[in-house]
């Protein structure tokens, strides 16, 4: 990030640009789904 002019990752975090990508990527990439796997429920 130090090529946008920031040091350290909460200067990023507060930028409403940064924030907004970061938070749509958690929305849309980073949180599971509603429902889990039927497989992620089995005992091995």
């Amino acid at each position: 990030m130090c090529y946008f002019g920031y040091r350290y990752a909460h200067e990023v975090a507060q930028d409403p640009l940064f924030a907004g990508f970061l938070l749509d990527y958690m929305d849309n990439e980073a949180t599971p789904p509603s429902s889990p796997c039927p497989a992620s429920t089995q005992r091995l």
